[in-house]
């Protein structure tokens, strides 16, 4: 447990570092290696001080994750929204010009 607790904990303070800019897929990694902590502290609930401890640290960078991944779904979000505008676009362009592809006539001089 603690060697999990401590890879969390590293894995945290990493993703939490001003300078440090991740991928959505590190921050679902902690996000599964913390699915796995508590699964863990379901069936084990009684946990040393030296576990306490690295719980107390872990959840004091909580409110950083929590805002670089809502940071990221926000970007994610922005970026599906402007998709579907130029999908949009691209379909109301496609309905005014539809049926016929063109029609030319000549005329006799």
């Amino acid at each position: 447990m603690i060697k999990l607790l401590q890879q969390i904990l590293d894995e945290t303070q990493l993703l939490s570092k001003p300078i440090h800019s991740s991928d959505h897929e590190r921050y679902l990694q902690l996000v599964e290696l913390r699915e796995s902590l508590t699964s863990k502290l379901v069936s084990d609930i009684v946990l040393s001080q030296e576990e306490k401890l690295l719980v107390r640290e872990i959840l004091k960078y909580d409110s950083v994750i929590m805002h670089r991944m809502q940071r990221l779904k926000d970007e994610a979000e922005e970026g599906i929204n402007r998709i579907h505008s130029f999908k949009r676009q691209k379909s109301g362009y496609e309905a005014n010009y539809g049926g016929a592809e063109g029609i030319m006539f000549d005329r006799r001089n």
